[in-house]
């Protein structure tokens, strides 16, 4: 007899559906269990979920829409903006006419890629045309390589693209160039346990100070790129005379999306003390090189909410959501566990509707740690990338990264002897090991999520609970693009939904913001009026309990 009162739903981050089986890691591994799932396709990207019709999926955009909340994706909101190529936002405009008073140079930092996920360089194309129709003198581009969502070796391309746009677009009115440059694993991290990523991005906006300095991108990139560093890991450093920021400036970080913007941001704008105690470090100082910078005379704007309570105006303000899968458990009363591993730790708080940071009063949230030898092993490498013994991405030397222990903190906690619980995991090795585009790794790393699989299963069955399957996206599942070029990046596929455990019949045609709607129905049939009135999906399952159909 099921216990309709303790769910677990897995979160397969990566985890696609194609009909190819060539360089497809997941057809080509063995994964008996998986494939005995009964389960169906559900589409996961598209108009259909509230995102752009050409974008990517994401990971921090699939598991918003798996919360049920009412979705819009920020690149739709930012582009009906985008008016002949210029980017006409009433918000910016007022950061722009300051900066352009006052004398100041325009600073833009961002991911330069046209992967969608995290940006798109329209969008910095918007903001550079409006900023010479503003009469900015001085925009400096702090270039933020890709390499993940994009062709590993790609940056180049790029670099020659803004080059070009940047001597048309400021012609003889703006001089715009390129200030510093450095891979999305250092301008973009989101691991507070390597804070020391975020600060030496923010020494080289700020102080013009890195460990290296270049006559310009193309003799950085080609210096990484001889030792077989990728985009993704290219070295933080300041490019030509660029010596920092002055008194007066304006930064904008134009990313869309948050996760990878926060750290950065919080640097910026929160107090000597605050990031003390944020990064650990007793001795951190605003300002190490430039004593005489008036850092409090420096302007800030972001595209997004990066982080709650971010302290700069804001162009696109999220759009609150009173619904979402977390807050429904927590309305019925269910004690939520949340369990991931270090690099998808923000993804699960997402589930509470993308704009709520703060923890329900019965939800725990635990983050299991990487293993011993791989956290040194990345600690290493980002000293020694490229050098002898330091040639793999970490994520392709360790596909399975936490997993054995995240798979028995899950089984742990399904046994736990709570009333009324459930428990969502995020499994991030098919994304981790899907980005570095090894086939090996990503085999090995579908293998060892089938064995998670089938062990959480088998926890749950002697528990008479449900466990549910799905993922946010797909990746794993295409390691070589059509062109021949290694994927690293995510797809636009299909992905996977099964119910375990339980009698249930799946319809055709669902989406990945019906999972909650249908999950909810699952554990609280009486409720459907409530769910269907509250979130946005539809309930795509009919379940059969004691043989009687609800």
């Amino acid at each position: 007899m099921h216990s309709r009162k303790t769910g677990t739903l897995i979160i397969l981050d990566g985890w696609g559906i194609s009909t190819k089986k060539d360089n497809n890691p997941i057809a080509l591994a063995r994964t008996p269990f998986y494939d005995s799932l009964k389960k169906e396709k559900i589409t996961a990207v598209g108009r259909k979920v509230g995102m752009p019709s050409d974008a990517k999926g994401s990971t921090a955009v699939g598991h918003e829409v798996l919360s049920g909340a009412k979705y819009r994706h920020p690149m739709l909101r930012i582009s009906e903006d985008i008016k002949q190529g210029v980017l006409i936002n009433s918000v910016l405009d007022r950061r722009l006419d300051k900066t352009a008073s006052k004398g100041g140079a325009l600073h833009l930092m961002g991911l330069v890629s046209r992967n969608k996920e995290h940006s798109h360089i329209a969008h910095l194309y918007g903001i550079m045309r409006r900023a010479v129709q503003k009469n900015i003198k001085k925009v400096y581009i702090h270039f933020f390589s890709d390499g993940r969502g994009t062709p590993p070796f790609s940056a180049v391309r790029y670099a020659e693209d803004l080059i070009e746009k940047a001597e048309s677009i400021g012609g003889n009115k703006a001089a715009i160039r390129i200030a510093t440059v450095g891979g999305r694993d250092m301008t973009m991290n989101r691991s507070t346990d390597a804070w020391y990523k975020t600060e030496n991005t923010y020494r080289a906006v700020i102080e013009g100070i890195s460990e290296d300095r270049k006559e310009n991108i193309f003799a950085a990139l080609k210096e990484d790129y001889d030792k077989g560093i990728t985009d993704q890991y290219v070295k933080i450093r300041t490019l030509g005379n660029y010596e920092g920021v002055s008194s007066n400036d304006t930064l904008i970080h134009w990313n869309f999306r948050k996760d990878r913007a926060a750290l950065l941001m919080q640097m910026f704008l929160e107090s000597e003390n605050k990031l003390r105690s944020l990064t650990g470090n007793a001795r951190f100082k605003r300002l190490k090189h430039r004593n005489n910078l008036d850092y409090g005379s420096l302007d800030f704007l972001t595209l997004v909410e990066s982080y709650n309570g971010i302290k700069c105006p804001v162009a696109y303000p999220d759009i609150k959501k009173e619904h979402s899968f977390g807050s429904l458990l927590q309305e019925y009363g269910y004690r939520q566990y949340r369990v991931s591993g270090v690099d998808k730790k923000h993804a699960l708080t997402l589930l509470s509707g993308g704009t709520r940071e703060k923890a329900f009063e019965n939800e725990y949230r635990i983050v299991v740690s990487l293993n011993p030898e791989m956290e040194e092993y990345i600690k290493e490498y980002d000293k020694k990338k490229g050098e002898e013994g330091y040639t793999l991405d970490p994520y392709e030397k360790f596909p399975e990264i936490e997993l054995p222990r995240l798979t028995d903190k899950v089984i742990e906690l399904i046994k736990k002897p709570d009333n009324k619980k459930f428990i969502i995991v995020n499994i991030s090795n098919p994304d981790m090991v899907g980005h570095t585009g090894s086939i090996t790794a990503g085999i090995r790393a579908a293998e060892s999520v089938d064995r998670s699989l089938a062990e959480i299963y088998k926890a749950a069955r002697n528990e008479g609970s449900p466990l549910f399957v799905t993922a946010d996206h797909g990746n794993l599942e295409q390691a070589v693009t059509e062109e021949g070029d290694v994927s690293t990046f995510h797809t636009k596929n299909p992905v996977p939904f099964s119910v375990a455990n339980m009698n249930v019949e799946i319809s055709k045609g669902g989406r990945l913001n019906d999972v909650a709607s249908s999950l909810l129905y699952l554990m609280e049939p009486e409720k459907k009026m409530d769910i269907l009135e509250k979130l946005e999906g539809n309930v795509i399952v009919r379940g059969f309990f004691n043989e009687k159909q609800i």
